[in-house]
């Protein structure tokens, strides 16, 4: 009967409420204005509808005591910084060593723009206003946990590999498919490490290698958006190496409706001779890149339809 009698008195006795006194310290002329002004000293903790008012604790350490709030007006464009009469207290010793969640978005901002190093990041935080800032190791330990986020996937799957739709191609640019194989065998004995043709192989050789061989960077799903290192490609965006590519994959393949009407008794033999061409059997499509394009590109790239020069 006591033990419950005592229960009974504890559970009736009125709870003792935390006063805390406000006081109107500035007026702000806007809300941006206030924001700008508060901003890396107060973090935010609520907001009431209501009263249209956001409450604050101190950004600079946790167990400090200190609060105010922002009081938007509703017939004015003016905010009012209220706050309690607690002061601040701010003892180093006590802090927590854990980075704040806005000093780790901004270094993840700067890490995407390009700054890596922690302490260029230290200094622009400096710059920034921000105070209790963090260690130079404190900011490399955190790009170490993060790099995932930070960098992306550090492996590939080999389904993800396969999928790679960018390929690259080796495209002879003098026709002459004889002294194309031979330098395109020396390409490949070059790969393998092999001895053949390296006493042929001189300064020369490599000279006239560079200007027959042009390296195609071909995109499968959008031919027309591939790379090329000829100087045709750099004013076009489109060349013939590209299109021979492209018309020998089957991603595209010559219209004959491009044709002159004075030539057009002309069109068998010499759609024959361009399809040839186009599978690098004759110089056919050299003619027919004039006269007949690809398709949807004739009127806009001069190059378009020569597939088997």
């Amino acid at each position: 009967m006591e033990l419950n009698q005592e229960l009974n008195q504890n559970s009736q006795k009125e709870r003792k409420r935390r006063r805390i006194f406000w006081s109107l310290e500035i007026i702000f002329n806007s809300y941006d204005e206030a924001i700008t002004s508060i901003k890396n000293k107060w973090t935010k903790t609520k907001f009431e509808h209501i009263t249209n008012k956001e409450y604050f604790k101190c950004a600079l350490n946790e167990k400090c005591k200190a609060k105010m709030h922002l009081y938007c007006l509703d017939n004015s464009l003016q905010v009012n910084f209220i706050r309690d009469q607690t002061e601040h207290d701010h003892n180093y010793q006590n802090l927590n060593k854990r980075l704040r969640k806005e000093i780790k978005n901004r270094i993840i901002e700067l890490y995407k723009f390009g700054v890596t190093a922690p302490l260029n990041m230290l200094y622009t935080l400096r710059k920034d206003g921000s105070v209790n800032l963090p260690s130079q190791k404190q900011i490399f330990n955190f790009i170490a946990r993060n790099k995932k986020n930070l960098k992306g996937e550090t492996q590939i799957k080999y389904c993800e590999l396969a999928s790679w739709y960018y390929d690259t191609y080796l495209v002879a640019d003098n026709g002459i498919e004889d002294e194309f194989e031979e330098m395109y065998e020396l390409i490949e004995c070059e790969k393998t490490n092999y001895d053949c043709y390296f006493e042929k192989f001189t300064f020369d050789s490599y000279i006239n290698l560079k200007k027959i061989i042009k390296r195609v960077k071909l995109h499968k799903d959008f031919w027309v958006q591939s790379k090329c290192i000829c100087k045709d490609y750099l004013k076009l965006y489109l060349c013939k190496h590209i299109t021979s590519i492209a018309v020998k994959l089957k991603l595209t393949e010559i219209n004959y409706s491009f044709r002159p009407v004075a030539n057009f008794y002309k069109i068998h033999k010499m759609a024959c001779w361009g399809l040839a061409g186009a599978y690098g059997y004759g110089l056919g499509a050299y003619g027919l890149g004039y006269q007949y394009g690809l398709y949807n590109h004739a009127a806009t790239y001069p190059y378009a339809g020569l597939a088997g020069y």
